[in-house]
């Protein structure tokens, strides 16, 4: 798909005699007439239409992956929490055990 795209966009670019995609403007597709331009887009459309489910694939493994970084996030965040309560508890115990200095 994405050498398909590449490939489609350099023959625009040609066409335009412009170096870069980011040179494509309005104002050098109007210095085309509409078979070039047209003929770009039914390539598009076709690339992707025959892609259109691997999109929606990629798409739910993102959702999917987000979701478990979430959970992830979650239990790290308990864990952490955890260790947090843990050195409190621990400091109070180290502070009731220090003497107090009494004062002469």
């Amino acid at each position: 798909m994405e050498d398909d795209m590449k490939s489609e966009i350099n023959k625009l670019k040609n066409a335009l005699s412009v170096p870069s995609s980011s040179d494509i403007s309005i104002t050098t597709l109007n210095k085309l007439n509409k078979a070039p331009i047209a003929s770009f887009l039914v390539d598009m459309v076709k690339i992707l239409e025959q892609n259109l489910d691997l999109c929606k694939s990629a798409a739910a493994t993102c959702d999917k992956l987000k979701s478990e970084q979430i959970e992830l996030q979650k239990q790290l965040i308990s864990v952490q929490s955890d260790q947090m309560a843990a050195v409190k508890q621990s400091v109070k115990a180290k502070k009731k055990k220090v003497p107090t200095a009494t004062l002469r």
